[in-house]
């Protein structure tokens, strides 16, 4: 696998699910954000698959990618990578990531994904050729998009126990990604 590194000090906007946001509240009426409990909400981002969005709860961040589209991040993640400078403008705070991509050789991290996690590789379907569970939903990548791995977890005898994860559209990479 191969690592890369968020790029240092950009600087990002980020919006606080259950805080009055005009932005939020845009993103409800254009139905990219939909409430579905007291602090559940459904997020309809790039990834979303046959009209089902990610699940988010009161707290949580979202984050706008360069089309227009709404990705949850949790709130323990975002305080951990971000800091705020002030309102709605963060600086990321970068950590170095492993990432796969369907060029690279299948490695220990993405068979166990295939093997618990339900990731799929559809040949057949460039577009939607990555897809897997993700926050409780059914998401999908096309191939040329990156696998970042947020957290890869061992028990003592280096078996692996858990991956977080999540599909990264190529172009969203390219422009917040420095490969190390």
């Amino acid at each position: 696998m191969k690592k890369a590194i968020k790029k240092s000090g950009k600087i990002v906007r980020a919006y606080r699910l259950g805080e009055d946001s005009a932005v939020l509240k845009e993103l409800m009426e254009k139905g990219k954000i939909r409430r579905t409990g007291d602090d559940t909400y459904e997020i309809f981002s790039r990834e979303a698959v046959d009209g089902k969005g990610k699940t988010a709860h009161t707290g949580d961040y979202i984050r706008i990618d360069s089309a227009g589209y709404p990705y949850p991040v949790l709130e323990g993640y975002f305080g951990e990578n971000h800091r705020q400078i002030q309102g709605e403008e963060y600086e990321q705070i970068p950590h170095p990531v492993y990432i796969w991509t369907a060029e690279d050789k299948e490695c220990e991290e993405i068979q166990y994904l295939r093997k618990c996690r339900g990731l799929a590789l559809n040949e057949a379907c460039p577009e939607r050729f990555f897809s897997a569970e993700l926050r409780g939903r059914l998401s999908s990548a096309a191939k040329d998009a990156v696998i970042v791995f947020d957290g890869i977890y061992k028990d003592r005898k280096g078996q692996i126990v858990d991956v977080d994860f999540n599909f990264v559209a190529r172009t969203e990479f390219e422009k917040a990604y420095t490969l190390l």
